[in-house]
């Protein structure tokens, strides 16, 4: 967290890619921002502040200043799971990052939990037993919240590439009318998705 003595517009949020790196500022609060960076190095790898600013040194204001004038900030590798096949058996499942823990590119790592959440409840109100409640929810949640996991591993690798070229021709991809079509699908996937209709009316799986 930093103070915002005016640096980004009202209402206004700023996401920066380079080489191997992101920086996003968002608002967060009266006259807060919250920011973070990212990096490609090897897990456990020591980060401090000089660190954070040599990176930053060339980017456009104000992301060097932000930086600079943030008093504390917290660094933690970034770590997801693989999708997995089932979630549990018997009495016992998975929810949240437990079942499917991902990265933070598309920023759905809580929502997810959320949508569990709801599904879990709405299958053990509507079955007849725990474990077919459970099993139920596994078998709804699973493909919508793999779905996400593979989306937002596959963007993080997009949005990290260190290779010049490379990250010239995502650019140039993510400009044309077939890139912004593909985006636009995408976040139409997450965001307008409505967890209630997961459920078949009234139904249950025995098991």
């Amino acid at each position: 967290m930093a103070r915002d003595p005016g640096l980004l517009p009202p209402g206004s949020t700023l996401i920066a890619v380079g080489s191997g790196t992101q920086i996003g500022l968002f608002p967060c609060g009266e006259g807060e921002l919250y920011w973070f960076v990212t990096g490609n190095a090897p897990r456990g790898s020591a980060l401090g502040r000089e660190d954070l600013l040599a990176l930053c040194r060339d980017w456009p204001a104000p992301i060097p200043q932000v930086i600079a004038n943030t008093p504390e900030f917290l660094r933690n590798d970034i770590v997801d799971r693989p999708p997995l096949a089932h979630w549990g058996e018997g009495k016992v499942t998975l929810l949240g990052d437990a079942a499917h823990s991902t990265t933070p590119n598309l920023g759905q790592g809580a929502c997810q939990a959320l949508e569990d959440a709801v599904v879990l409840a709405d299958c053990l109100r509507n079955c007849s037993s725990v474990p077919a409640a459970l099993r139920q929810y596994e078998k709804l949640r699973l493909p919508r919240a793999n779905f996400v996991n593979r989306q937002s591993c596959r963007v993080g690798r997009m949005l990290q590439l260190e290779n010049p070229l490379a990250g010239r021709l995502r650019d140039w991809a993510a400009r044309t009318p077939l890139g912004q079509r593909m985006t636009r699908r995408l976040f139409d996937q997450l965001l307008t998705y409505d967890v209630l209709r997961l459920r078949p009316d009234a139904a249950c799986d025995t098991v």
